[in-house]
């Protein structure tokens, strides 16, 4: 339920970002609507706002909830950072055959 209400509000802010930036190059282009504001500057001071507060939320969102692939699972964690750090083939192969060992164990006892 968390993980939805977060995906909701990702797509909320998204969806605030795309408005205000259309709006935006609306008033640019002069095709926004006669009635939309006897201000355009004023107008598009709003969307800059509104476009600022959104993306706000935005970049606080993925920094306190960052998006992880739902078939991500800790050992591929582990695996892609052990990639990263060039080590030698022979070194990840006993650390994925010690994992492999370990996994087995745990098997076991929970039979």
């Amino acid at each position: 339920m968390k993980r939805m209400i977060i995906d909701v509000l990702r797509k909320k802010y998204e969806y605030e970002i795309a408005v205000s930036k259309t709006n935006i190059e609306l008033y640019k282009d002069g095709n926004a609507p006669v009635g939309m504001s006897s201000n355009v500057v004023d107008a598009v001071h709003r969307e800059i706002i509104n476009l600022a507060v959104a993306r706000d939320h935005l970049e606080t969102l993925d920094k306190e909830f960052p998006i992880v692939p739902k078939t991500q699972t800790l050992g591929e964690t582990y695996n892609d950072q052990i990639k990263s750090w060039h080590l030698p083939q022979r070194a990840v192969q006993l650390y994925n055959e010690s994992c492999d060992r370990t996994f087995e164990k745990l098997q076991i006892i929970s039979e």
